[in-house]
C-alpha cells in the first residue's frame, strides 16, 4: 500500500485515481443516493404500518411479519443492515486512504467503521435486545436506554476533536445524522418504555415505526454525508476500470 504516483493510491493491486483523465464506468452521485435511501425508508415505513393495519382486520401473521420493523428477521430490518454496512465499507475505505496520506484521524475513521459494522450486528442479531431482557430479568427494567446514553455520549465526546477537524459542512451532517439516529434509538426507546403500561397498540406499532424510521434515516444522512466526502473533499468521483497504461504506466 503505497502511493504509485501523483493522485493514484495502490491498494495491493487495486488502483485508486483521483483527479485522472479516466472517464468512470459509475458516477457517484451523493444526493441521489439519499434520495433512494430516503424513498426505501418511507416505503419500508409504511408498508409496516399498512401490514399493522392488515394483521388488525384480516390477522395476516406472515405478511406481517415481513414488514414489521421490530422484527429481526424481516425485509426493514435487513435493509437497515445493509445501510449500516454500506457505511462501514464507505468509511473504512476513507481510513484508508487518510493512513496513506498519514493523516493523524486515519484512526478515528476506521474506529467509525468498527462502529457501524457493531451496528450492524447489533441490529441483525438483536444484542441491545437481549442485554435489555438481561436487566429487566435482573429487576433493572428500562437501565439499558441509560447506559446507551451514556455509552454515545463517551462516544461524542472521544470524537469532538474529529469533528472538529472536519470540514465544516461534513461536520454538520455527521452531527446531524447522529441526532437522528440518537432520537429514534434512544429517544423514542425511551417514549416507547413510558407508553407501555398506558396503551400497548400504540408501542406495539406506531412507536415502533417512527424509531426505525428516524434510525434508517440517520443512517441514511451518514451515507450521504460520506459520500460528498469522498467526492468533494477527497476527490474520488466515481468508479472506473481502465488498464494502467491510462494511469502512465
Amino acid at each position: 500500500m503505497e502511493m504509485a504516483a501523483p493522485n493514484i493510491v495502490a491498494l495491493r493491486g487495486i488502483e485508486v485515481a483521483r483527479g485522472a483523465d479516466v472517464r468512470p464506468a459509475f458516477r457517484i452521485n451523493p444526493p441521489l443516493v439519499l434520495g433512494v435511501l430516503f424513498l426505501a425508508s418511507i416505503v419500508l415505513g409504511t408498508l409496516d404500518l399498512v401490514t399493522l393495519a392488515a394483521k388488525s382486520e384480516f390477522g395476516s401473521d406472515q405478511v406481517r411479519r415481513i414488514f414489521n420493523v421490530d422484527e429481526e428477521v424481516s425485509i426493514p430490518t435487513w435493509f437497515s443492515v445493509l445501510q449500516l454496512i454500506a457505511a462501514a465499507l464507505i468509511l473504512g475505505f476513507v481510513a484508508i486512504i487518510r493512513a496513506v496520506l498519514h493523516d493523524r484521524f486515519a484512526a478515528h475513521w476506521g474506529l467509525l467503521a468498527l462502529v457501524m459494522l457493531g451496528l450492524s450486528l447489533d441490529e441483525a442479531a438483536g444484542v441491545h435486545e437481549a442485554g435489555a431482557h438481561v436487566l429487566k430479568t435482573a429487576g433493572f427494567g428500562g437501565q439499558w436506554v441509560i447506559l446507551g446514553g451514556l455509552f454515545a455520549a463517551a462516544v461524542a465526546v472521544f470524537f469532538v476533536r474529529f469533528l472538529l477537524a472536519l470540514p465544516r459542512p461534513i461536520a454538520r451532517l455527521f452531527v446531524l445524522a447522529g441526532a437522528v439516529m440518537l432520537a429514534g434509538a434512544i429517544g423514542m426507546e425511551s417514549l416507547h418504555l413510558t407508553m407501555w403500561t398506558r396503551d400497548p397498540s400504540v408501542t406495539g406499532g406506531l412507536v415502533p415505526a417512527i424509531e426505525e424510521f428516524l434510525e434508517r434515516t440517520g443512517i441514511a444522512v451518514m451515507i450521504y454525508a460520506l459520500l460528498v466526502y469522498v467526492t468533494d473533499y477527497l476527490g474520488f468521483r466515481g468508479i472506473a476500470v481502465a488498464p494502467s497504461a491510462e494511469y502512465g504506466r
